[in-house]
């Protein structure tokens, strides 16, 4: 009866060991091709990140005269109805951009919080 189980378990390893073959190659191509993605996407990472270090850092104390006259010029916009000569792409793009600003400061507030609801008194 033991050399039975051990032809039989012979039998289920001859037919087991192409399906493990296939799946060691799968592997194999999976990998190499993490890689490739890896290895092309680094140009566009690299870009995308020393990008992000000029425009997701603090105003430098240069940048505070620019500041200045553009939110002045806002005001003013503002103070004389120019705003109704936008175009609708302009006015929307302005509606879009200010949506955004107060999404990132509740954002802000809540990692600042953390918590979505409240502050903890």
């Amino acid at each position: 009866r033991v050399h039975g189980t051990k032809r039989v378990a012979a039998a289920v390893m001859n037919k087991l060991a192409p399906i493990a073959n296939r799946l060691a190659g799968v592997g194999a191509g999976v990998i190499n091709g993490s890689f490739r993605i890896a290895s092309s996407a680094s140009p566009y990472v690299a870009s995308g990140l020393s990008k992000a270090r000029v425009d997701l850092g603090p105003p430098s104390p240069a940048d505070l005269p620019v500041i200045k006259a553009s939110l002045s010029k806002a005001v003013k916009t503002l103070a004389t109805g120019q705003f109704m000569n936008y175009t609708v792409k302009e006015a929307g793009t302005k509606v879009l951009v200010g949506v955004e600003i107060c999404c990132w400061f509740a954002l802000g507030e809540i990692i600042g919080r953390k918590s979505i609801i409240g502050y903890n008194v």
